[in-house]
Order: structure tokens, then C-alpha cells, then sequence
């Protein structure tokens, strides 16, 4: 009897190690697949010809004592192209008033802040740090390998 109770408490042990590894096996590849989705959006901006000077993952102060961290500023001729880059695949749902928005991917729903709110507050923190009166142009950037459709009534009544 003592063997099969020691058994037991491995294997929920074990259980536990393993949800710890395929979670953090999870962040680790969403780290990576973020970075390369902003550096694909470098990339394709550093192209364009009006771009002077580009700046990635700046923290900016915000009003509470901490920061903000925009992925890319791109200095224009213009104004500032502030840029916050999701590397998703699937579909994904939100509207400019959600506060949470989701990538569905099969049958897995990831949940992530809406991105439109997001760099609202980066560009105020950035307005804010910069001080200069010039342009300031939010704008989200997706992969091409998803689709975005509005989130459904129901999500909000959850």
C-alpha cells in the first residue's frame, strides 16, 4: 500500500513538473515568435525612404512610476510612426473597445490586451516624454498569417 501512495504522489509531482515545462516551453516560444515578428517589422520599415531614425523596445516612463515599452519608433519627416507588432497566427477577435482581445488557434485561445489600447498609452507616454508638438501615428501591425473578425456578443457577456 505505501508503494502505490509513494507512486501516486511522483506521478502528480511529475504531472505538475511536466505542465511547468510545456508552460514555460510555451512562453519561450511566444518570446521568440514575438521577436521575430518585430524584427520582421523593422525590417520592412527601415525600407521605407521617409524613415530617419528608428528606435526598438523603448521603455518610456508612465504616469504610475513605471514604464511602457513600445516595440518600434520610427523618426519621419512626418511625425513619429509608433508601432506595436503581434506575431499571431489564427483568428483573431477584439474591437476598439474590449479590453481583452484573442488569437484562436485551433482549439487553443490565447488572450492578450487590446492592442489599439495599448499603443494608445504608449504614444501618450511617448508624447508626454517627448514634449515636442509633432505628429504622433499610432500603428498595429499583424502577420499575414492571421485574420481579424470582430469578437463575438457573447465573449462579453462572459
Amino acid at each position: 500500500d505505501y508503494f502505490y501512495i509513494v507512486l501516486i504522489v511522483i506521478i502528480a509531482n511529475l504531472d505538475q513538473y511536466s505542465e511547468q515545462v510545456r508552460t514555460e516551453r510555451r512562453e519561450v516560444e511566444t518570446d521568440y515568435i514575438g521577436r521575430v515578428g518585430e524584427e520582421t517589422t523593422e525590417a520592412i520599415v527601415s525600407r521605407i525612404k521617409e524613415c530617419e531614425y528608428i528606435l526598438t523596445n523603448l521603455y518610456i516612463p508612465t504616469a504610475k512610476g513605471g514604464t511602457t515599452e513600445i516595440d518600434l519608433v520610427a523618426f519621419t519627416n512626418r511625425g513619429l510612426l509608433v508601432l506595436e507588432t503581434k506575431n499571431y497566427s489564427g483568428t483573431i477577435y477584439g474591437d476598439e473597445n474590449s479590453d481583452q482581445w484573442f488569437a484562436s488557434v485551433y482549439t487553443q485561445n490565447n488572450y492578450f490586451h487590446n492592442p489599439l489600447k495599448q499603443n494608445a498609452t504608449h504614444t501618450k507616454y511617448l508624447d508626454k516624454a517627448v514634449a515636442l508638438n509633432i505628429p504622433i501615428y499610432s500603428i498595429i501591425v499583424f502577420s499575414d498569417r492571421c485574420s481579424l473578425e470582430y469578437l463575438p456578443d457573447s465573449f462579453n457577456d462572459v
